[in-house]
């Protein structure tokens, strides 16, 4: 009843009283429910009869925020930087605001895949932090751990250990070892030094990280998947691919039932355990998680999307593994047809259809190890800014 009314006395009152209701089932893992809230705010606002333009930046950000979190990056993209651009127009280019979108709207390029963008806006707001907040705000750490993400995308894994360091030093003293800010900062620290091939290092991150968030946040929160699926995944690299799958299904259970079975994070951990199931013989079952994957980041990124041709490659392989290369073939053909032209990410299906096409030529069908699936993919929990005590993380 409150929020009927709220949206309908077009007032900034009860705009901003929406956009605060939307803050607990944010922090819950509650995303859906929580851009409800902001969507009704939004509407709300457009109501009103006059501009208020900090209020609009507020919500333009939360927008894009939540269709981040639901996957739909494209969407966050274009409602973060209209947020950015209103907040350069009233605070100024150097004010802490400013910075925060820039961080934010540097995270979104990095999940598009254009991560020299994301270094550079990400950048630009750490600047603006250290200079206005200090070297050891929390919100300096948030710049510091984004950066270091960054540069572990463009293959610095070096560079991006130590800005991430950073960030856990600041973290752990400033919001304590028990903090999700330090478990995000523990699970990327581990992330990279799995990127060094230095694994039970890796592990040993990880697993304090998914400790911190099964007791802060809970055992069913997005945040505590995104732990599970790391550890898994480590536990792959190490050889022991019954323990990965088990942290893995417990990722991808979490993530079905909390953000849906459509969510670029299910196709991750749908993928995850289609790898970890290959690994352990069963390519009937790999076959069948990684297919699912694969229509899902098909739908959602389209064709030539990085993530999207990842899948097709696994599902590609585990179909000659199974000695069903006219299905490969009628697949990666359908791909092609089906690409622009101009896509890049043409080259990299016609090679591995002329693979498929060398093997199914060869006598016998005998399974190829040309082509080797791809490395699981692990989620970089790039922080959400730390913001104003009301602001969601």
């Amino acid at each position: 009843e409150w929020q009927h009314h709220a949206e309908n006395i077009g007032s900034i009152y009860g705009c901003r009283l929406l956009l605060l209701q939307a803050y607990p089932p944010w922090h819950l893992g509650e995303y859906s429910r929580a851009f409800g809230l902001v969507q009704a705010a939004f509407k709300g606002y457009r109501q009103v009869s006059f501009d208020e333009p900090l209020l609009k930046a507020e919500i333009f950000n939360d927008m894009g925020m939540c269709h981040g979190l639901l996957g739909d990056h494209e969407k966050a993209l274009e409602y973060k930087s209209k947020s950015l651009e209103i907040r350069k127009k009233v605070f100024g280019p150097d004010h802490p605001d400013t910075a925060t979108s820039l961080n934010n709207v540097g995270q979104t390029y990095g999940k598009l895949g254009d991560h020299n963008k994301a270094l550079k806006c990400i950048r630009r707001g750490l600047e603006i932090r250290e200079q206005v907040l200090g070297q050891d705000h929390p919100e300096t750490a948030a710049s510091l751990n984004n950066i270091g993400a960054a540069y572990g995308a463009l293959g610095g894994h070096k560079k991006a250990l130590e800005y991430q360091s950073r960030a856990l030093e600041i973290w752990e003293k400033i919001l304590g070892p028990n903090h999700p800010y330090t478990a995000t900062s523990l699970n990327n620290i581990g992330i990279t030094y799995g990127e060094l091939d230095e694994h039970k290092k890796a592990l040993e991150y990880q697993t304090r990280g998914l400790a911190i968030s099964e007791q802060v946040l809970g055992p069913d929160h997005p945040e505590t998947a995104i732990s599970l699926n790391n550890v898994g995944s480590t536990y792959g690299d190490l050889g022991n691919h019954k323990k990965a799958l088990k942290y893995e299904s417990r990722a991808l259970a979490i993530r079905e039932k909390v953000l849906g079975p459509d969510h670029p994070n299910t196709a991750t951990s749908l993928n995850n355990v289609g790898i970890t199931y290959g690994k352990l013989g069963n390519h009937e079952k790999a076959l069948e998680y990684m297919s699912r994957a694969l229509e899902i980041r098909k739908n959602r990124f389209g064709l030539d999307h990085p993530d999207t041709i990842g899948s097709l490659h696994n599902v590609a392989f585990y179909m000659m593994e199974r000695k069903q290369f006219p299905a490969a073939q009628r697949l990666l053909t359908s791909y092609l047809a089906d690409m622009d032209q101009q896509g890049q990410a043409r080259p990299r299906v016609r090679a591995l259809l002329k693979e498929i096409n060398r093997e199914s030529r060869k006598a016998g069908f005998r399974p190829t190890t040309a082509q080797r699936p791809k490395k699981r993919k692990k989620s970089k929990t790039r922080n959400r800014p730390a913001k104003k005590k009301k602001k969601r993380r």
